[in-house]
């Protein structure tokens, strides 16, 4: 997934036009996250901590891959998503 966001370029890619709001979306769940790992170590650890922490890089994935128009990406960020989030909500917040 990361190797086709740095390796594949989009050379048909315009001027971005709607993807400003991917971008926006993508730094946001960047700095979310980076603000999660500080309550991860100063405050208590819940259930709902550790999801946001896999929610977040997953929606982070898919919103620079949207910004790039690098649609290949979406293939294995969208499975990045759906297994990092199953597992964390699987194994923190009961089945």
């Amino acid at each position: 997934m990361i190797a086709l966001l740095i390796l594949l370029v989009n050379t048909r890619r315009q001027a971005p036009t709607g993807s400003v709001l991917a971008a926006v979306v993508a730094i946001t769940c960047l700095i979310g996250y980076l603000l999660l790992w500080v309550l991860y170590f100063t405050a208590s650890i819940t259930p709902m901590l550790l999801l946001m922490m896999a929610i977040l890089p997953s929606a982070y994935f898919i919103g620079v891959g949207l910004y790039l128009e690098n649609y290949p990406s979406l293939i294995p960020a969208g499975l990045f998503a759906l297994i990092h989030i199953a597992t964390t909500a699987t194994n923190y917040l009961g089945t």
